[in-house]
């Protein structure tokens, strides 16, 4: 008769039919990789600690902040550009979001300063928006698709 599913240890006529394997000694691998577990987890823990405390890597320029606070205006000339390149008032509120200004474009001899923002609308349109900064508002002066050349006449 063999060791059944009750059986808890050796049986008294037979020591070591029913008994228990003993576990062995860890080998040398075995007992490190605890060790390197740890070390791999606290490597982790540091590095998202100094993300964190880490400023951001892009913060929000001032002046785009100002551009986005103030309310959106559409000059006459800015919303026929905008019909003639087919780009609507939500993908030039997208690209003040999201895009980023072209410095090489901005003008300052104005009565509002005016700066270039380019970037993608979500269908995908590559567009700059010139945007004038005014004190009360953010105007847009036009809008060009920088992939494809639209005819368009605007007075």
């Amino acid at each position: 008769m063999g060791c059944g599913l009750w059986a808890v240890g050796p049986s008294k006529r037979h020591p070591s039919r029913c008994a228990l394997p003993q576990p062995s000694a860890p080998t040398a691998r075995e007992a490190k990789l605890p060790s390197s577990i740890i070390a791999v987890v606290i490597a982790l823990a540091l590095a998202a600690c100094t993300t964190a405390l880490d400023p951001p890597a892009d913060p929000v320029d001032p002046i785009v902040q100002g551009l986005r606070a103030n309310p959106l205006v559409l000059t006459r000339h800015g919303e026929c550009r905008m019909g003639c390149r087919h780009i609507d008032r939500s993908e030039v509120e997208h690209v003040l979001a999201h895009g980023a200004i072209d410095p090489a474009r901005t003008r300052t001899d104005g009565a509002c300063p005016s700066y270039a923002m380019e970037g993608t609308t979500p269908d995908g349109q590559q567009a700059r928006v010139i945007l004038a900064g005014c004190d009360d508002e953010t105007r847009v002066v036009t809008v060009i698709d920088l992939d494809t050349d639209w005819d368009c006449v605007c007075d």
